[in-house]
């Protein structure tokens, strides 16, 4: 399936057919932003783990894990710049939204020139780095600060209340992915011209139509991940979904988590485990949601 330039992408082709040349070029004229296909609070806490699951997830499926690729610019901030952002995470002054690409994530890939499961960081690198550094202790706040000598205190970084909001994307066409980096990036001022005209170049190759014809097929391992089990265990299918604040939240109360003996297929998501909380009301969970909590907070299977 070809990139088409003409529509915005994360409206369906039938929806755009149905409306109205008036209302079309006004979408091609405002170019509005698409939301992420996948949303999930990732606690500071977490966060080294969330990024290796992650990093397993699609590296088992045959893909790859690139927090630095060739259109970001690189770890720009100065020692200063990481601890004013830094600091101003702790106060809530700022917020941690990071964004990621990942064609076949959490629905069915789409043939594209980027593979399935190419995880890459599009916006917030700099952010995601900082507090990464800061958990490490290299990164000081708050006159020599370091986060261990937080630890306990009502600014701990490692309570619950101190989350980065991720976003997942699944631009499956390179066209596609670096357009909405530059639309992300050019009403700022954090990007220099010359940063911007480097990307612009990437986006210029990205359009030759030798580049779409390159498409890379999915592997037969990320096909799989998509073909929905033909046997189901009848109750959890049954069960609503919980998403990761509610399963960390049951966790806390006392509940549990325990594997499948054979996952099953549903909605667009793949379920792994299943939660049962304290008072003993159980809920379906994806293995998107897993890649969320720590493996050793499973119980009854083995870890995600």
């Amino acid at each position: 399936m070809q990139f088409n330039a003409n529509k915005p992408s994360h409206l369906n082709d039938s929806f755009w057919d149905r409306m109205s040349q008036q209302d079309q070029a006004l979408y091609l004229l405002v170019k509005p932003m698409p939301e992420a296909a996948y949303t999930v609070d990732w606690p500071l806490n977490m966060l080294e783990k969330a990024l290796a699951s992650a990093q397993e997830g699609v590296e088992q499926l045959g893909g790859s894990f690139e927090l630095n690729p060739d259109f970001q610019r690189g770890h720009v901030w100065t020692d200063s710049q990481r601890t004013a952002y830094a600091e101003a995470f702790i106060r809530k002054a700022v917020t941690g939204r990071i964004l990621f690409n990942c064609p076949g994530w959490s629905k069915a890939y789409i043939d594209g020139d980027i593979p399935a499961q190419t995880f890459q960081c599009i916006d917030g690198l700099q952010r995601l780095t900082t507090m990464r550094m800061f958990l490490a202790g290299q990164v000081q706040v708050f006159g020599g600060l370091r986060a261990a000598d937080l630890k306990g205190s009502p600014f701990d970084p490692t309570r619950m209340s101190y989350q980065l909001q991720i976003g997942i994307y699944e631009f499956s066409h390179r066209q596609e992915l670096l357009d909405f980096y530059l639309r992300l990036n050019e009403g700022g001022t954090p990007h220099s011209p010359a940063e911007l005209d480097r990307v612009r170049g990437l986006l210029d190759a990205a359009r030759k139509p030798k580049d779409l014809q390159g498409a890379v097929a999915p592997t037969e391992a990320a096909k799989a991940s998509h073909i929905e089990d033909e046997w189901v265990s009848v109750a959890p299918h049954q069960m609503k979904s919980a998403g990761l604040d509610q399963v960390l939240s049951a966790l806390r109360a006392g509940g549990s988590l325990t594997e499948l003996a054979t996952s099953f297929y549903s909605g667009g998501f793949s379920y792994t485990h299943v939660l049962t909380t304290k008072r003993g009301a159980q809920y379906r969970v994806s293995k998107q949601v897993m890649r969320g909590v720590p493996g050793a907070s499973v119980t009854g299977g083995a870890q995600p």
